[in-house]
């Protein structure tokens, strides 16, 4: 794997006249920073030169803070700057194919460690240049962070991308909303995600950032390809961290004719709901459930109202489910988009 630029310079071993490596013993070593200690005498000039450069330093701090706070400094400069919101499209552009190629088998998991250390090199070195970074560990841990969230944004979303397009092959009708999961894409976007948690470690080292932790906790796009690929959509996974079967795909969309639907007008103050007409048996969602040991499809009635919830656990469950696909599938929720819209809006705005 590759060593970002600093490691290669700190690294290097002391090299002779001769071009031989003489390598350094620990008496040698202590004795060396004895004997300079000894040689620099702190003279009252030299003692406030430091200090008025410490000064200087914590005083350009204060305006960088003041003009881009570190909470948003990152995400903010890009719109003042061309070059940077150039630099970042470029980085979001080439980590999204960098991810592209790794699912196509085109790229490994150093490839991908290789290119994020080459964008943290790049970044460290463009926002220094510009004067939007010190040399502060606050400032350096908040640019590793930014970097960190923005790969991991570009893991997710370009895997959840591939999976998705993969899964348009299973539609029964292509105008409309469907969710498609294919496991094999949550565990390779975890490695990836993985091994940048350890990248930003040995990163943060060679920044000279004492005792920094990447961010935890994230959500959404920023998570895992589970929050990422159920921040929105037609279905729910309840625990994004529950981790199922290898082998396991799903599917599911909803068929129901467009007319209907739940819709709702809001006339000046108030929201006034149309219910839906009578499905006559033609709202209906389509679910479909594959691994090496068991597949099965079923389709489900939805009457558009609050009743159509369906646990994917108890549409199957007369179905001699295998024990550890059971498992995984108590962990999908189906649900029509009537009442998908109805919760939306009863919890929103209905009174009781």
């Amino acid at each position: 794997m590759k060593v970002c630029n600093i490691t290669a310079i700190k690294a290097a071993p002391m090299i002779t006249e001769d071009k031989t490596t003489t390598p350094i013993t620990p008496v040698e070593k202590e004795n060396y920073r004895l004997t300079n200690k000894d040689r620099i005498e702190v003279t009252p000039q030299i003692k406030k030169e430091i200090q008025s450069t410490i000064s200087n330093d914590e005083r350009m701090f204060q305006l960088r803070e003041k003009k881009y706070p570190l909470s948003s400094r990152f995400n903010f400069i890009s719109g003042d700057d061309n070059e940077v919101s150039e630099m970042l499209k470029r980085f979001q552009d080439t980590s999204e194919q960098m991810m592209a190629d790794f699912l196509d088998g085109k790229a490994t998991v150093d490839d991908l460690m290789n290119h994020f250390c080459d964008i943290a090199d790049e970044a460290i070195e463009t926002y220094t240049k510009k004067g939007y970074l010190g040399n502060f560990d606050v400032e350096k841990s908040a640019l590793l962070s930014n970097l960190y969230e923005k790969f991991r944004y570009a893991v997710n979303i370009k895997a959840v991308q591939v999976n998705h397009a993969e899964g348009k092959q299973y539609c029964e009708d292509e105008t409309k909303r469907y969710t498609y999961y294919n496991a094999e894409y949550y565990y390779k976007a975890k490695e990836i995600t993985d091994a940048l948690e350890e990248e930003v470690k040995a990163i943060a080292k060679e920044w000279e950032i004492e005792e920094y932790t990447a961010p935890t906790n994230l959500k959404g796009y920023y998570g895992n390809f589970n929050s990422c690929m159920f921040a929105a959509g037609t279905s729910k996974m309840l625990d994004f961290y529950k981790e199922p079967p290898r082998d396991f795909k799903f599917f599911f969309q909803d068929i129901t004719p467009s007319r209907f639907y739940v819709t709702e007008l809001q006339i000046g103050d108030k929201v006034v709901y149309t219910s839906p007409k009578s499905c006559d048996g033609e709202c209906a969602g389509i679910v479909k459930v594959w691994s090496e040991q068991w597949n099965g499809t079923a389709k489900i009635p939805f009457k558009g109202s609050l009743d159509d919830f369906y646990m994917v656990s108890d549409i199957f469950k007369n179905n001699n489910v295998p024990a550890y696909l059971q498992d995984c599938l108590e962990n999908f929720q189906v649900f029509s988009n009537a009442g998908e819209s109805l919760l939306y809006w009863k919890e929103k705005y209905w009174t009781k």
